[in-house]
């Protein structure tokens, strides 16, 4: 039986406080990317990690945070800048292996990289996507029957994809509205594999129908950091859920993927948010 994160009631919406999840302290992260990276290391005891990412992704924290917590070796590879970003300094404080490729830096080439060189290691512990995502469609199961919109952040489009065919199994069907922060999610990409999901698991049966998706691009581009919070206090993601804060209205459920450490934020939230003691 998989732990539930809870929800959050707030003055007419809620929050799905994914943001909770596999929370140890104010050093390191959290969220559900965070719990399967640390439940991956777990599976792989002494194994290294590795991750090819942007300079803003929060993946390079995860893997350097887990690693540091599993005691074994992280290799990021990072564009080369000028100026390292709050996320990369994060990673070299953990003790992650950084290498800064030259540009032309495209996702395509640093992930390349990665895999290049995990080849070369032997055995690191791989970032699985689809259990990530099914670990997302489980996370469904206490989202209140009565929300009128589950507003998700997303990257790629994978926390969606889960958060859609979750929804499906459950028979609910909230209109599933995805704040993009970056250009790689597709509606029809994410619609197709939410609908396969769904039917993996139903065995094709046809009677549980996604619940309709709107795509909307952030309203900043994804290198710029805002500043929200919930009305508790808890900081939001900076390059996440804090972009989805302001498409928030009556009846919404705030699907809040998780959190990194307030010192891999810029310095101006961390002087904002430096009094945040973390969850109880």
């Amino acid at each position: 039986m998989v732990e539930l994160t809870p929800i959050s009631e707030f003055d007419g919406w809620c929050a799905k406080r994914e943001d909770q999840a596999d929370w140890v302290g104010l050093d390191y992260p959290s969220g559900s990317k965070w719990r399967q990276y640390l439940k991956m290391a777990k599976e792989a005891p002494g194994t290294p990690m590795i991750v090819g990412c942007s300079s803003y992704s929060c993946m390079q924290v995860y893997v350097a945070g887990a690693a540091k917590l599993a005691g074994v070796d992280a290799y990021i590879f990072v564009p080369a800048r000028l100026q390292r970003t709050e996320a990369t300094e994060y990673a070299v404080s953990m003790g992650a292996d950084v290498e800064f490729i030259k540009p032309p830096a495209w996702t395509t080439v640093l992930r390349k990289r990665a895999r290049d060189f995990a080849k070369d290691l032997g055995r690191t512990v791989r970032w699985n996507p689809t259990l990530a995502i099914k670990d997302t469609m489980e996370q469904c199961a206490n989202v209140p029957d009565d929300v009128k919109r589950v507003v998700v952040p997303t990257g790629s489009g994978l926390t969606v994809t889960g958060v859609l065919a979750g929804l499906a199994l459950r028979r609910k069907r909230p209109l599933v509205f995805a704040v993009s922060v970056s250009s790689m999610a597709k509606a029809d990409v994410i619609m197709a594999h939410a609908q396969a999901l769904v039917n993996g698991a139903t065995g094709g049966l046809f009677n549980h129908h996604l619940p309709n998706l709107i795509l909307r691009q952030a309203q900043s581009k994804y290198s710029t950091a805002e500043s929200a919070w919930l009305p508790d206090g808890t900081p939001l993601d900076p390059y996440y859920a804090a972009k989805a804060r302001p498409f928030l209205k009556p009846g919404d459920c705030l699907w809040i993927p998780g959190l990194r450490p307030i010192s891999a934020m810029p310095e101006v939230l961390r002087n904002r948010f430096k009094d945040w003691k973390g969850f109880a």
